[in-house]
């Protein structure tokens, strides 16, 4: 089961890394987990930066990248609040 998961990560990361720069419109990133070097996922919090989200801010111009914290896989269940805060301040950014 690791080595699908690792496969799916590689895929998405290495397709990812080739559609960034064909993004042409505001984009918001929330992210709010990462696989660490065991492999398990890993809350992020405030301050912290994956390799994604790095590329993510070079690749994409108009691009805004935030972590939500205190939440696991599903940050839309988890950390609603938080995501919906952060969608809504983008829309409002984009009118």
């Amino acid at each position: 089961c690791q080595d699908l998961i690792r496969a799916i990560a590689h895929w998405d990361f290495g397709a990812g890394m080739t559609d960034m720069p064909n993004i042409k419109v505001p984009c918001l990133i929330l992210q709010s987990s990462y696989y660490n070097n065991e492999f398990k996922r890993v809350p992020l919090q405030d301050g912290m930066k994956t390799p994604f989200m790095a590329r993510a801010q070079e690749l994409i111009p108009d691009v805004e990248v935030k972590v939500v914290t205190g939440a696991g896989h599903f940050p839309m269940i988890e950390a609603a609040d938080q995501v919906n805060g952060n969608i809504d301040n983008f829309l409002q950014r984009l009118r």
